[in-house]
């Protein structure tokens, strides 16, 4: 009786996993209709891979340094009354910043110690791979911990040197954010007061 037991707990662990089977799609071919439970966008090309690494923006005195990195797995989504809904995971790129202007800190966040947008320490950098656009950039939502307004913006490898693998070294990179809030005209973004360089060439650090 034990043993037959034990066989149907087995049968029926089986068949939950096999109602939960995840689907892998490949970061480089994936649609927005791939966006829903149970699927991992995982990055199998490394489109990622260039990103990742500490880029900077020195001007005089002043300077911005960004810090990405790649983390697998990531659970983006939010969370309505304690229910997660589209539950997918997806490989994406964090990070965090720290702005010198005139030689004072103005901002650093470079010492996030975890990747959980819900904690208090999360990365202040969310960058996501959208396939129908440049290969070399990624969409970034930045938090400006100064103001606390979450901003939109991009960032863009722009000289980089192709390598006998067709992979890339990357050399420079273009960084744009804006603040999401106001009233646009002719589709110019309204004057803000963003605590952060809003477009500089950042050049990559060995």
């Amino acid at each position: 009786m034990k043993t037959i037991s034990l066989a149907l707990i087995s049968i029926f662990c089986f068949a939950t996993m096999s109602c939960k089977a995840q689907t892998t799609i490949s970061l480089s071919d994936f649609s927005s209709g791939d966006l829903k439970n149970d699927n991992y966008i995982k990055d199998t090309n490394g489109v990622l891979d260039p990103f990742i690494g500490t880029w900077k923006w020195t001007n005089g005195n002043s300077e911005f340094t960004v810090v990405l990195e790649k983390k697998e797995m990531y659970n983006p989504t939010y969370l309505n009354s304690s229910e997660r809904i589209n539950d997918y995971y997806s490989d994406v790129i964090i990070g965090g910043y720290k702005y010198i202007e005139n030689g004072q800190v103005i901002v650093n966040t470079l010492n996030y110690t975890t990747q959980d947008a819900w904690s208090s320490d999360y990365a202040p950098i969310f960058g996501s791979f959208h396939n129908n656009g440049s290969q070399y950039k990624i969409y970034l939502k930045v938090q400006d911990e100064i103001i606390g307004k979450l901003l939109t913006g991009h960032f863009e490898i722009t000289q980089y040197l192709t390598l006998p693998n067709d992979d890339i070294s990357p050399i420079e990179a273009t960084w744009r954010v804006w603040n999401r809030e106001g009233i646009y005209i002719n589709e110019e973004a309204p004057p803000s007061e963003i605590s952060i360089p809003e477009e500089i060439v950042l050049q990559k650090m060995p």
